[in-house]
């Protein structure tokens, strides 16, 4: 079975990678989804998360977590590429879906592009 996981590359992992997101981001939100994003000057854009532990417990804080990630996985080809994006869901969200998080994403990453242009 071929792991479809995501690949080391296309994730924020350095703490002061995501020092610099948060330092020179531009954030973007819908209902769903709050997105802190940069230039990145990679050929491919990579994803962090940050889930807050305000009224959730660790089981809630992973789902959260595994659905960002695999909204991203999904989309990664169809996403512009050379973005850092850092994703966070709303405070009071303890749940979301898959598919709604797929298209909040892809729109996030549109207005970004089009704000850029």
């Amino acid at each position: 079975m071929r792991n479809q996981g995501l690949p080391r590359q296309f994730r924020i992992i350095r703490p002061a990678d995501y020092a610099l997101v948060f330092a020179e981001r531009r954030s973007f939100r819908d209902g769903l989804l709050i997105a802190h994003i940069r230039h990145n000057n990679l050929p491919h854009s990579r994803m962090g998360t940050a889930v807050t532990k305000r009224g959730r417990t660790a089981i809630v804080r992973n789902h959260l977590r595994r659905i960002l990630r695999e909204a991203f996985r999904l989309e990664r080809a169809d996403l512009p590429a050379g973005l850092d994006l850092v994703l966070l869901p709303p405070r009071a969200c303890k749940s979301v879906a898959l598919d709604k998080t797929r298209g909040s994403l892809v729109r996030i990453c549109r207005r970004f592009e089009e704000s850029s242009a």
